[in-house]
């Protein structure tokens, strides 16, 4: 798809890192710039439900570990009425808040980048800190062998 927009662009690569909205470029260009606000549209709704998703799976990351008193016992616990781990969701919440406020000059795509890329650092160290736990979790449960070591290690090496 980069590829695509590479070669679709007006002016080339160099205008289309500049470009504040390259997909409404495009679209204007093969005349369906109808399209362009449909991407922005899209672009919206998918931003907002990445945003969504990052705030549950970090909430419930901080409400597990609040429960098994890794952080303090107030991020483990629920609301009185509507049993949700309402503090690990505001203190997600704000996080991100943060981290959006702190780009706010950048441009667009390039606060997209650094999102995504700063995302993907995180799930590397988890993978990796899931892969060299594995085999202990196997030794817990009397089930090690040499391979599941050497398997672990290897994802652990191609992961970094």
């Amino acid at each position: 798809m980069a590829y695509v927009e590479v070669l679709g662009y007006p002016g080339g690569i160099a205008a289309l890192s500049s470009a504040s909205a390259p997909l409404n470029a495009i679209a204007s260009r093969y005349h369906v710039s109808w399209f362009g606000p449909l991407t922005d549209l899209g672009a919206v709704v998918s931003l907002f439900s990445y945003t969504l998703a990052s705030v549950n799976a970090g909430a419930r990351i901080l409400f597990a570990m609040g429960q098994d008193r890794h952080l303090p016992l107030h991020f483990g616990r629920t609301h009185h009425r509507n049993r949700t781990p309402h503090v690990a969701v505001t203190l997600c919440s704000v996080i991100i808040l943060a981290a959006t406020w702190a780009l706010y000059r950048a441009k667009p795509l390039n606060a997209y980048g650094y999102f995504g890329t700063y995302a993907t650092y995180g799930f590397i160290v988890a993978y990796i800190l899931v892969s060299l736990a594995f085999p202990f979790y196997l030794r817990r449960a009397s089930h090690t062998k040499l391979w599941h070591w050497l398997t672990a290690l290897t994802a652990a090496i191609f992961l970094w």
